[in-house]
């Protein structure tokens, strides 16, 4: 079967969710921090894959891919995506429970996450965790969920019923110097509306 590329027109499909703002900074994080010719062969741990689409992403521009999920429910959904493109030999997808250390330290080139830091609970010991997963030239890529206001606060009281949005890690600019401590911030983007942080970063000794 012929390999699925990723362009203009389907690009929103792999974002999965999220508006416009979240699109716009994958886009920039893939196309002009990383770039889309660096994921060749690097091995790449998607946090929080949910249902594949963005892990078959990166598996498209030619990484291989290791999808994870607290959720044991949509891993089997993220493997059919990934077959359904044609990427079933780039990708892992796998259900765990939290603890980065089920992957030995020095594995990934790349580590991604998308709105996923915002729920852990122990923040910077995850972030070192990750720091440790991390090859010696690894790079980390962070999509996450800014503070903003009251108005928006007021306004994910109403959008997220299903769940107690204010146990989550919406990170101001103090949260940040938690990220500047543990990696080499290469690049950092704040969008304001909705608020939204991009992080990119390498390795730190």
């Amino acid at each position: 079967m012929n390999e699925i590329t990723v362009d203009e027109n389907n690009f929103d499909y792999f974002v999965e969710w999220g508006s416009k703002s979240w699109k716009k900074l994958l886009y920039h994080s893939i196309y002009k921090s990383y770039g889309e010719n660096n994921f060749n062969n690097k091995k790449l741990l998607d946090i929080g894959c949910r249902y594949g689409r963005t892990s078959v992403l990166f598996a498209l521009l030619g990484a291989h891919v290791m999808g994870i999920d607290t959720n044991s429910a949509v891993i089997e959904k993220a493997k059919l995506e990934a077959l359904k493109n044609n990427v079933k030999n780039r990708t892992k997808f796998l259900a765990y429970d939290g603890d980065l250390d089920i992957f030995p330290d020095n594995s990934f080139d790349i580590i991604f996450t998308k709105s996923v830091l915002v729920v852990v609970d122990e923040l910077e010991l995850f972030l070192t965790k990750i720091n440790r997963k991390l090859k010696s030239e690894g790079k980390v890529i962070f999509l996450e969920n800014g503070y903003g206001n009251k108005f928006i606060h007021f306004f994910r009281r109403f959008r997220h019923k299903k769940w107690d949005y204010t146990k989550c890690n919406f990170f101001n600019e103090k949260d940040i110097n938690i990220f500047k401590a543990t990696f080499n911030i290469i690049e950092l983007r704040k969008n304001f509306y909705p608020p939204i942080w991009f992080i990119y970063g390498g390795k730190r000794y």
